[in-house]
């Protein structure tokens, strides 16, 4: 068992990594599973939302409006992570995608 855990979960603008955007980041560390830090910021995707994104994510463009741009958020994010924790989302590969395409 790992000793610190990471849970994270992101919401998009759809599901292509390379056209659409992360419109949110959250993260939940666990150390031997006690919550230990938690980061959960909007994002400005500088794109307009569809309908169906809105009543997936319940994120509104209005919530959006005054989030800061991803570089920073993302930038905040990664250093908010335990450095050897085991990081863990229920759609893995899916988040992983968007955070190397994001982050470059």
């Amino acid at each position: 068992m790992y000793p610190v855990v990471v849970a994270i979960d992101l919401e998009t603008t759809g599901a292509d990594p390379y056209k659409d955007r992360i419109i949110e980041v959250g993260a939940l560390v666990l150390e031997n599973g006690v919550p230990a830090g938690e980061f959960s910021e909007l994002i400005n995707p500088e794109v307009p939302l569809s309908a169906g994104i809105i009543k997936l994510t319940g994120i509104t463009p209005d919530m959006l409006k005054d989030a800061r741009d991803a570089a920073p958020v993302l930038e905040d994010f990664l250093d908010f992570l335990p450095e050897g924790a085991l990081c863990i989302a229920h759609n893995a590969a899916f988040d992983r995608q968007f955070l190397r395409t994001a982050t470059k």
